[in-house]
């Protein structure tokens, strides 16, 4: 293969890997979007602590799912808890 387009050819396959690269690094940050848009956010801790504590006593697993967001049955499942 002659030089040049050897060049051309690593050339083409560098620009074709980062835009791949661009492309993931997109898709994981609008799923990291996607996923805090799912979860309560508070304006103070204490108001996180009390709409935790009332989750809790009343056992409802939809306002649980809201404070901790998509990843709560990995918090909740983890060995350090039981």
């Amino acid at each position: 293969m002659n030089p040049r387009r050897r060049y051309e050819a690593i050339e083409r396959r560098v620009f074709l890997g980062a835009a791949l690269a661009l492309l993931l690094a997109s898709y994981a940050l609008a799923a990291q979007k996607e996923a805090a848009s799912n979860q309560t956010r508070f304006a103070t801790p204490e108001e996180a602590v009390e709409a935790l504590a009332h989750a809790a006593q009343a056992k409802d697993q939809t306002a649980l799912a809201a404070i901790f967001g998509p990843d709560r049955a990995k918090l909740l499942k983890s060995p350090r808890l039981h």
